[in-house]
Protein backbone atom coordinates (compact mmCIF):
# COMPACT_ATOMS: atom_id res chain seq x y z
CA UNK A 1 0.00 0.00 0.00
CA UNK A 2 2.78 2.15 0.89
CA UNK A 3 4.48 1.83 -2.55
CA UNK A 4 1.58 2.43 -4.22
CA UNK A 5 0.80 5.69 -2.20
CA UNK A 6 4.47 6.53 -3.23
CA UNK A 7 4.07 6.35 -6.83
CA UNK A 8 0.70 8.46 -6.62
CA UNK A 9 2.77 11.06 -4.95
CA UNK A 10 5.55 10.75 -7.36
CA UNK A 11 3.09 11.58 -10.18
CA UNK A 12 1.75 14.45 -8.52
CA UNK A 13 4.76 16.06 -8.18
CA UNK A 14 4.73 15.62 -4.29
CA UNK A 15 8.53 13.84 -4.24
CA UNK A 16 9.27 15.02 -0.56
CA UNK A 17 5.84 12.84 0.37
CA UNK A 18 6.21 9.97 -1.55
CA UNK A 19 10.18 9.71 0.22
CA UNK A 20 8.48 8.85 3.47
CA UNK A 21 6.08 6.34 1.71
CA UNK A 22 8.86 4.60 -0.46
CA UNK A 23 10.92 4.42 3.21
CA UNK A 24 7.77 2.99 4.84
CA UNK A 25 7.00 0.18 2.42
CA UNK A 26 11.26 -0.36 2.58
CA UNK A 27 10.61 -1.01 6.47
CA UNK A 28 8.56 -4.17 5.77
CA UNK A 29 11.08 -6.15 3.89
CA UNK A 30 9.24 -6.59 0.79
CA UNK A 31 10.50 -9.24 -1.76
CA UNK A 32 13.41 -8.56 -3.99
CA UNK A 33 11.55 -7.33 -6.96
CA UNK A 34 9.91 -4.97 -4.84
CA UNK A 35 12.86 -4.27 -2.88
CA UNK A 36 14.51 -3.04 -6.25
CA UNK A 37 11.43 -1.12 -7.46
CA UNK A 38 11.56 0.44 -3.89
CA UNK A 39 15.29 1.29 -4.25
CA UNK A 40 14.43 2.67 -7.87
CA UNK A 41 12.08 4.94 -7.21
CA UNK A 42 13.26 5.86 -4.05
CA UNK A 43 16.78 6.34 -4.98
CA UNK A 44 16.05 8.55 -7.61
CA UNK A 45 13.72 11.24 -5.45
CA UNK A 46 16.18 11.29 -2.81
CA UNK A 47 18.81 12.64 -5.71
CA UNK A 48 15.99 15.13 -7.18
CA UNK A 49 15.61 16.53 -3.63
CA UNK A 50 19.64 16.79 -3.28
CA UNK A 51 19.94 14.27 -0.97
CA UNK A 52 22.52 12.32 -2.48
CA UNK A 53 24.67 11.08 0.10
CA UNK A 54 20.76 8.96 1.21
CA UNK A 55 20.55 8.15 -2.33
CA UNK A 56 24.13 6.39 -2.66
CA UNK A 57 23.08 4.68 0.47
CA UNK A 58 19.63 3.19 -0.60
CA UNK A 59 21.36 2.58 -4.07
CA UNK A 60 24.11 0.56 -3.12
CA UNK A 61 21.93 -1.37 -0.49
CA UNK A 62 20.21 -2.55 -3.23
CA UNK A 63 22.80 -3.14 -5.69
CA UNK A 64 24.86 -5.51 -3.25
CA UNK A 65 21.35 -7.70 -2.25
CA UNK A 66 19.49 -7.97 -5.30
CA UNK A 67 19.63 -9.51 -8.09
CA UNK A 68 22.00 -7.49 -10.77
CA UNK A 69 19.43 -4.72 -12.27
CA UNK A 70 20.25 -2.65 -15.08
CA UNK A 71 17.39 -0.11 -14.69
CA UNK A 72 18.81 0.26 -10.63
CA UNK A 73 22.23 0.30 -12.01
CA UNK A 74 21.65 3.30 -14.32
CA UNK A 75 19.93 5.30 -11.45
CA UNK A 76 22.81 5.10 -9.18
CA UNK A 77 24.90 5.84 -12.04
CA UNK A 78 22.99 9.54 -12.06
CA UNK A 79 23.55 9.33 -8.34
CA UNK A 80 27.18 8.98 -8.85
CA UNK A 81 27.13 11.75 -11.63
CA UNK A 82 25.68 14.06 -8.92
CA UNK A 83 28.22 13.32 -6.44
CA UNK A 84 31.01 14.29 -8.60
CA UNK A 85 32.00 10.62 -8.94
CA UNK A 86 31.87 11.10 -12.82
CA UNK A 87 34.21 8.13 -13.42
CA UNK A 88 32.60 5.90 -12.19
CA UNK A 89 29.29 7.15 -13.04
CA UNK A 90 30.67 7.17 -16.43
CA UNK A 91 32.20 3.65 -16.63
CA UNK A 92 28.94 2.40 -15.55
CA UNK A 93 26.93 4.11 -18.01
CA UNK A 94 29.08 2.56 -20.57
CA UNK A 95 28.92 -0.51 -19.19
CA UNK A 96 24.91 -0.44 -19.27
CA UNK A 97 25.60 1.14 -23.37
CA UNK A 98 27.10 -1.79 -23.92
CA UNK A 99 25.10 -4.75 -22.45
CA UNK A 100 22.18 -2.70 -24.19
CA UNK A 101 19.07 -2.69 -21.79
CA UNK A 102 15.79 -4.87 -22.05
CA UNK A 103 13.10 -3.23 -23.51
CA UNK A 104 10.22 -3.97 -21.61
CA UNK A 105 11.45 -3.10 -17.90
CA UNK A 106 13.65 -0.56 -19.64
CA UNK A 107 10.03 1.07 -20.38
CA UNK A 108 8.94 1.40 -17.08
CA UNK A 109 11.46 3.44 -15.82
CA UNK A 110 12.31 5.78 -19.48
CA UNK A 111 10.85 8.98 -17.61
CA UNK A 112 12.80 8.93 -14.38
CA UNK A 113 16.21 8.20 -16.66
CA UNK A 114 15.02 10.36 -19.12
CA UNK A 115 14.76 13.16 -16.66
CA UNK A 116 17.72 12.17 -14.98
CA UNK A 117 20.10 12.93 -18.34
CA UNK A 118 18.29 15.98 -19.58
CA UNK A 119 19.28 17.53 -15.58
CA UNK A 120 22.44 15.91 -14.90
CA UNK A 121 23.84 19.01 -13.57
CA UNK A 122 21.43 20.46 -11.87
CA UNK A 123 22.42 21.32 -8.42
CA UNK A 124 19.09 19.84 -6.75
CA UNK A 125 15.14 19.64 -7.10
Amino acid sequence: MEAEMGGVLDELGLIEEAVQFYEQALRHDPPAVLMQHLAIVLGNDLRLLGRIHESRQVLEKARSQGAPNEILDAVYALTLWRDEDRSAAFRLLWHLAMAGLDGERFDLYRGILRYGIDHLNDAGH
